[in-house]
């Protein structure tokens, strides 16, 4: 704690007195010994800035000692009686002892005395006699803070766990002498002898006069009245705050009883005002959006479709952008070494344990999460080859930056001045979840810049707790992520109301129709979150809604070339559709599922068919299936943050889900030569990959001539297509859907749907013959099945070209040294 001096003459000599009756303390070594202490300035209220401050310069010439100065339980006991009356007085002197106290199962060189469990029981049933007798409500402000929780609080930071019933107190930190306070005049000659020396304190130092070279016999002097306690490396808190106003001052109250001087940052996101809690509890405020939250919720709610099918917002329109400069803001403002990170449903037992806190080789580290969000195995397989060199191998297979979590501020730091060199991109395309989730972006971001991602064994997220039960606490947990027991309901209904896009919820928009099983199957474009519009029909039906993702080798890697994802997509689909054709057709059991599909060769959709097609009519007619197709305009497929070879992936599936439409009557939109040339400037100069991916575009879609406009849909039978571009957010679209599927029983398209796309040995293989008998349509024709024979090689070409990759060029030369004239 003291750092070693060299003896020499002139040395500074400073002691540290704090705790109970440290003034009374002073006063008699001064009347011992006139003139000997010289008392200093008092120091700032979170302590003399040597302690728990990296950043502070400490004497590399002076010596200091620390000594602290403990009242016992009887003391603490008769204090919180005598301030039982004003109510606030007993229960921050219950906070301000565990703060400065902890409890042991084992006895020390430290132990003070033996506590209790009783002890504390005794003490708190006697307050509350008291303060029913006075005014209860100034200190019992609401009906959950009551004694019982007070009780429970301390308990569990004084470390009675289950079947504890006593502890041994011990201070929190380090002191050169500890001392009773009750007697002044035996403490004051204690401390004397300290000061008259020569004696050895903490690592060695002499302190005294009688130390070599001293050369004098004066001492500063610093009075505290409250013990000054280090805990290690100094922590903060960042916090985003929406509408759950009360969950959120919840949580500040209970950070602040364990942490009363600590920086706390917290963003008003949403347009709501925390001013007040923020002045109350010194909270450190922006409001980035000062408009209403109304008008946040409408911009947000655009953006966040936006970004479904692009890049730049999480699944609440929160701009990522903005949030990772919150971090930075907070990282140079607070003077920490690390920031926790609060939500709304952030719980704090207790202060947590310095011993605990992660190496300095740490970024983030969080819950262990390793039942949920793991990292998809392309993604894992990269980030193992490409994370920099001084990040641990293997990496940690899942993410874990949510709520609770700790992040370092020097990789901050680091993160901010590398942020630019990151190819954000790739990382996108890998999974989508990065931006989607903040819970995961955060993570990535260190890995690139060379830190680990790692458990924090402080905090915990309750998910992961077999047998929980809402609003029991963790035992010798600091932090817990997931307690919305403390959440106000009737507000969050009133949120729901004004921002319905943000929830999963909305009872009162439920379907009147009978329970039935309705099966609808949502295709996309590999990288669109389907889930965040299949959960949001849950309030559309009147019955319980299941989301499955059959796309798990896909993760927003564009895969529709890789056979072993489409098996597996294809494999994942049967299994569900078989739990779901052998469930029960009607009753309190029936449900409605939801499946998410990207099908490039229509073979979801044939599966599909094939099994409606063997059921009796009567079966039939007691189920909704319906097949939706989410449809993204050419001129929105790219977006402005995508790398080369994301346009390229973009475009190829474009082309692979989309095709001419049947009439003129049925299209979603029309698409020039122009529109085509525009979408391929994407790709940059390098005209060889410019000049054959619209060659390969104009044949995949049938261009078929100079000037004409293409009238497209997509290529596989629907019962409904919707135009995201058109919608203002995901809930419009899950409305749609939802009323569609209420309108008929089953899908006749699906059921009489052609087989248009025939495995030969390859997925990409078409039938000529099956596609001739559309060419009546225009839709097909001998020539667009022929392009579709090498497509394969010219991806592979333009990706080899993009990457400068020399192998994936053989690769493509071998392949087809003809396709569409390529020379390579």
């Amino acid at each position: 704690m003291l750092k070693a001096a060299t003896s020499s003459a002139g040395d500074r000599q400073t002691l540290h007195l704090c705790g109970h009756m440290a003034n009374d303390v002073a006063r008699h070594l001064e009347r011992m010994r006139p003139g000997l202490l010289r008392k200093t300035p008092r120091a700032p209220e979170n302590g003399p800035k040597w302690i728990g401050d990296r950043n502070a310069k400490r004497s590399t010439t002076g010596r200091e000692a620390k000594v602290l100065l403990f009242p016992t339980w009887q003391e603490v006991r008769q204090k919180c009686l005598d301030g039982a009356s004003t109510g606030d007085d007993a229960k921050v002197t219950l906070w301000s002892y565990i703060r400065a106290y902890q409890g042991k199962r084992s006895g020390s060189k430290d132990t003070l005395y033996v506590l209790r469990r009783q002890d504390i029981h005794d003490l708190l049933s006697e307050v509350q006699k008291l303060l029913e007798l006075e005014n209860p409500w100034t200190w019992i402000r609401a009906p959950q803070d009551n004694v019982a929780a007070l009780q429970r609080d301390i308990l569990a930071s004084l470390s009675f766990h289950k079947g504890v019933d006593h502890v041994y107190v011990e201070p929190r930190g380090q002191y050169d002498l500890v001392l009773s306070g009750s007697d002044h005049q035996s403490a004051a000659r204690k401390i004397h002898s300290l000061i008259a020396g020569p004696v050895a304190v903490r690592g060695g130092t002499c302190f005294g006069p009688g130390c070599t070279g001293m050369g004098g016999s004066n001492v500063d002097l610093n009075v505290f009245e409250e013990p000054v306690v280090d805990h290690g490396p100094r922590v903060g808190f960042w916090m985003t705050a929406c509408a759950e106003i009360d969950a959120t001052a919840k949580v500040i109250e209970r950070t602040r009883l364990f942490y009363p001087d600590e920086y706390i940052f917290l963003v008003s996101d949403c347009g709501f005002d925390y001013s007040e809690l923020a002045k109350k509890h010194n909270v450190t405020l922006i409001t980035p959006d000062q408009s209403s939250p109304e008008v946040n919720a409408q911009r947000k709610q655009k953006a966040a479709l936006r970004a479904a099918y692009g890049m730049g917002t999480n699944q609440y329109g929160m701009d990522v952008a903005s949030w990772l400069g919150w971090w930075f803001k907070a990282a140079e403002e607070s003077g920490c070494d690390w920031l926790i990170h609060l939500e709304d449903d952030v719980w704090t037992s207790h202060r947590h344990d310095p011993v605990k806190l992660p190496p300095s080789n740490v970024g983030i580290a969080g819950p262990s999460f390793r039942n949920n969000m793991r990292y998809p195995d392309q993604l894992y397989n990269w980030l193992n080859a490409n994370a920099a060199d001084t990040v641990k191998r293997p990496i940690q297979p899942y993410y874990n930056g949510m709520g609770a979590s700790i992040v370092s501020t020097e990789a901050l730091r680091r993160l901010e001045s590398r942020l630019s060199d990151i190819d954000i991109s790739t990382l996108h395309e890998y999974d989508r979840r990065f931006m989607r989730g903040t819970d995961i972006t955060m993570c990535l971001l260190m890995l690139m810049v060379g830190y680990d991602v790692d458990v924090w064994t402080d905090c915990v997220d309750l998910r992961e707790v077999p047998n929980y039960h809402q609003g029991e606490d963790v035992e010798g947990i600091a932090f817990q992520h997931g307690r919305k027991d403390f959440y106000n309901t009737e507000l969050a209904g009133a949120h729901a109301a004004l921002l319905p896009w943000q929830v999963f919820e909305h009872p009162s928009h439920a379907s009147a129709q009978a329970k039935r099983k309705t099966l609808i199957i949502l295709n996309a474009r590999s990288d669109i979150s389907l889930w965040e519009i299949g959960m949001r029909m849950k309030g559309f039906f009147d019955q319980e809604v299941y989301f499955f993702e059959c796309r798990k080798a896909i993760s927003g890697q564009f895969h529709a070339l890789d056979f072993t994802a489409l098996q597996k997509q294809e494999a994942d689909f049967r299994q569900y559709l078989q739990n779901w054709e052998n469930g029960p057709a009607s009753g309190p059991t029936a449900s409605t599922t939801v499946l998410a599909v990207s099908d490039w060769w229509s073979t979801v959709a044939q599966v599909l068919g094939d099994r409606l097609r063997q059921w009796p009519a009567d079966r039939l007619a007691e189920v909704t299936v319906r097949y939706v197709h989410l449809y993204i305009p050419l001129q929105n497929v790219v977006t402005s943050e995508d790398n080369q070879l994301a346009v390229l992936h973009r475009l190829i599936e474009f082309c692979m889900m989309t095709g001419r439409a049947r009439d003129d009557t049925n299209f979603v939109e029309a698409v020039t030569l122009a529109d085509l040339e525009k979408a391929v400037d994407r790709l940059g100069d390098m005209s060889t990959v410019r000049d054959t991916t619209l060659g390969m575009m104009k044949r995949m879609l049938g261009y078929a001539g100079e000037g004409d406009a293409m009238l497209l849909s997509p290529k596989i039978e629907h019962d409904l297509v919707v135009n995201l571009a058109d919608k203002t957010s995901m809930l419009d679209i899950a409305e749609e859907i939802a009323k569609n599927a209420q309108q008929s029983t089953i899908s006749t398209k699906i059921i009489d749907f052609m087989q248009t796309v025939r495995g030969a040995g390859v997925p990409w293989h078409h039938d000529c013959e099956a596609m001739d008998n559309d060419s009546a349509a225009g839709r097909y024709t001998p020539e667009v099945c022929q392009g579709c024979f090498n497509f394969m090689s010219t991806y592979w070409a333009m990706k080899g070209l993009l990457e400068h990759d020399d192998e994936v060029l053989e690769m493509a030369r071998k392949s087809s040294r003809e396709a569409w004239g390529l020379a390579v």
